[in-house]
């Protein structure tokens, strides 16, 4: 019973003064803001925590299988390079030496005067469209022009030599479409 007349004295007074009870709604108001507004905040944070999380999962789950890829490639390499002493290119022997080069060191290892390139020189001179197939695989540009502005397309074509077009129109088909070549 002391606490209901000290409430309704504590509200009587109040009700004198109503600028006091508008600046404790205020108050209360702004007070309640502040804690709604910190639990957005904590809520958008707990999110955006989530979603890093799962990007840096996504990310480590990309550097493994970076990590297998590359380990397959290089093992592919070595595989490559032991292969190099078996292979022969009966047909031509400047594709024979040449290929012990590009298989260990790359393509672009090798350099042609002019811009003209091993593709260029078997779209121009190789009778076997597989030898043809086969530098155009491991050619790094299919459709690299020379000094002449010749691409190992337009060699082929000018040779007339329709098994060597055509397999260098489907290197360069799978270049467009990004295809890795089929065995």
């Amino acid at each position: 019973r002391d606490k209901e007349v000290g409430a309704t004295a504590i509200l009587s007074r109040c009700g004198e003064n109503s600028f006091f009870v508008e600046h404790m709604l205020m108050t209360s108001m702004g007070a309640c803001v502040d804690l709604a507004m910190a639990h957005v905040r904590a809520s958008e944070q707990s999110k955006a925590l989530e979603k890093y999380m799962q990007i840096e999962r996504r990310v480590e789950h990309m550097q493994e299988v970076s990590d297998k890829m590359k380990e397959e490639v290089r093992k592919q390499h070595q595989i490559m390079c032991r292969m190099v002493p078996f292979m022969q290119v009966d047909s031509d022997p400047v594709v024979e030496q040449s290929l012990d080069g590009i298989i260990r060191h790359g393509w672009d290892s090798l350099y042609w005067k002019r811009g003209y390139s091993m593709l260029h020189y078997a779209a121009e001179s190789v009778e076997d469209p597989g030898v043809v197939e086969l530098l155009g695989l491991l050619a790094t540009d299919v459709d690299k022009a020379d000094d002449d502005g010749m691409r190992p397309i337009d060699y082929a074509r000018r040779s007339k030599r329709e098994p060597v077009i055509m397999v260098i129109q489907r290197l360069r088909g799978m270049k467009r479409a990004g295809q890795a070549a089929e065995p």
